[in-house]
């Protein structure tokens, strides 16, 4: 199993051509390949925001 480091780096997320560009997104990256994964719970969260600012439920960040 590859070892992995943990970053924070930027999340962009695409649904019918519209954008949410997440800053200082939690990922793991692959130290042999470079392959950046990022947790389940945090996509979930970003997908929730995404799908919340698309109804208009929530604000968003500025």
């Amino acid at each position: 199993m590859a070892a992995t480091a943990t970053k924070n780096g930027e999340s962009s997320t695409s649904i019918a051509w519209k954008y949410l560009l997440v800053p200082n997104t939690p990922v793991e990256i692959c130290q042999d390949c470079g392959m950046v994964f990022y947790a389940a719970t945090v996509l979930k969260e970003i997908e929730r925001r995404f799908f919340a600012i698309q109804d208009r439920s929530e604000v968003e960040p500025r």
